[in-house]
């Protein structure tokens, strides 16, 4: 997406150095997937990690449980970490270290829980407890990021969110290649220790980066304006005009139900109709392609189709800012319609129903039109937020919109787990053959 870059007026246009080899795009790239790549790699190794506790009744609702457990714990921490004083690079960079102890802590934690065979239901409350630690190690290191490229370029920032939207993409590739890569009875912990493995190489590899582009002249020109904004007479002139919380609440309301609904339903998507649903044809061997890969397909295809949405406005005749964003947002719920009409299905399990449009293709379709979606909407959303407050409101605005995004992915967690629960419920127990 092509954005006009700000700069300071104080400076002259020919001052601002150059980011010499895309170091700190490239920096920031990386640090949007360490953001989200620990939660990807867990997510995608679900299968395995459900294959290990299957002797749990609930081995099945592991993902949403970790899920919803990690999403709440993103909410109730980010909400503080947003709305407090920001902007010191003190602060920015302690919060960026102990992201990563926490990060390596909790990689080297389940590394060794994995390889270890702890009893199923140690080590079930083992990754529950993890994954409250790996959604804190979430937030301080986005709190940690944003306190500092805020004052950037826009592709700075916009290299952070292309990292976050591929993380998805990398760890579901990493679970289809490993697949047919690894062999032998240790295969799925090889598997799970492979994906923990590399976020944790990535969110080290993050900081390393950090390292160096901090002393480049580009850094450390826009990393000086950290702070310094609030003394400027513009700055004072913009808190003389902010507008009051309802008021930016009133402006931005459509993109805050955008925001809420696009979440909302994706995270009733993910985890539940991926986790639940396989193949409409399951009747070939184990060895096809249909039980080994389906799950970490649909992830990818999922992932794949966010990013490409995330890029949609890119293209001039796709930038709109005056699109009608609450109705798209709420068109995603056909989409749960349809996915509810084809390939659920819970595993081990016959539901009292038959699925009326089995295909695999209309659920690919239909998950790829999620996600492009999804990735359009929250990308014009995270634009157009801004333009519509006054300059010295423009970060809060923003801030708002996060916290509804949050909050939709949090309630469609809760969502996903009462309908994995109330069809469960109605189901059958197939007999072990």
């Amino acid at each position: 997406m092509e954005v006009k870059e700000t700069v300071d007026p104080s400076v002259p246009q020919n001052e601002a150095p150059e980011d010499t080899r895309y170091l700190c795009y490239i920096t920031y790239f990386i640090c949007g997937l360490s953001v989200v790549l620990p939660f990807s790699s867990v997510v995608n190794a679900s299968q395995a990690l459900e294959e290990r506790l299957v002797d749990l009744p609930v081995a099945d609702a592991f993902l949403t449980h970790f899920s919803v457990l990690y999403m709440v714990t993103k909410l109730i921490f980010l909400a503080g970490v947003l709305f407090m004083k920001r902007g010191r690079k003190v602060m920015a960079r302690n919060a960026m270290i102990g992201s990563l102890v926490l990060a390596t802590s909790v990689a080297i934690l389940l590394i060794f829980s994995i390889w270890e065979q702890i009893p199923p239901n140690v080590f079930y409350a083992f990754l529950l407890i993890l994954s409250i630690a790996i959604s804190l190690s979430s937030v301080l290191l986005e709190s940690g990021i944003s306190g500092i490229i805020a004052h950037f370029p826009p592709r700075i920032m916009q290299s952070h969110f292309i990292g976050q939207g591929s993380s998805g993409i990398l760890a579901a590739l990493l679970a289809i290649i490993l697949e047919y890569a690894i062999s032998g009875k240790d295969k799925r912990r090889v598997l799970m220790i492979c994906q923990i493995g590399m976020a944790l190489v990535v969110t080290v590899a993050s900081f390393w980066l950090q390292y160096f582009a901090r002393k480049t002249p580009f850094y450390v020109h826009y990393e000086s304006k950290v702070g310094a904004s609030e003394n400027t007479e513009y700055e004072q002139e913009a808190n003389e005009k902010q507008e009051k919380l309802h008021e930016i609440v009133w402006k931005i309301s459509d993109l805050l139900g955008t925001a809420f609904m696009s979440s909302f339903v994706s995270l009733c998507i993910y985890p539940y109709f991926i986790v639940h649903t396989m193949s409409t044809d399951c009747s070939g061997p184990r060895t096809d392609w249909k039980h080994r890969i389906f799950r970490p397909l649909a992830f990818l295809v999922g992932s794949s189709f966010d990013l490409i949405g995330r890029s949609l406005p890119a293209i001039p005749i796709l930038f709109r800012l005056n699109i009608p964003f609450l109705p798209l947002a709420f068109s995603k719920f056909f989409i749960l319609i349809g996915l509810f009409m084809g390939n659920v299905k819970i595993k081990g399990r016959q539901l009292p129903f038959k699925p009326i449009l089995p295909s695999d293709v209309l659920f690919f379709l239909l998950l790829a039109t999620s996600a492009i979606v999804s990735g359009y909407l929250s990308t014009m959303a995270v634009v157009a937020a801004p333009m519509r407050v006054h300059q010295g409101v423009r970060s809060k605005a923003t801030n708002l919109l996060v916290l509804a995004s949050i909050y939709g992915a949090v309630s469609g967690s809760f969502t996903s787990a009462l309908i994995a629960y109330f069809l469960r419920s109605i189901s059958v127990e197939l007999p072990i053959t």
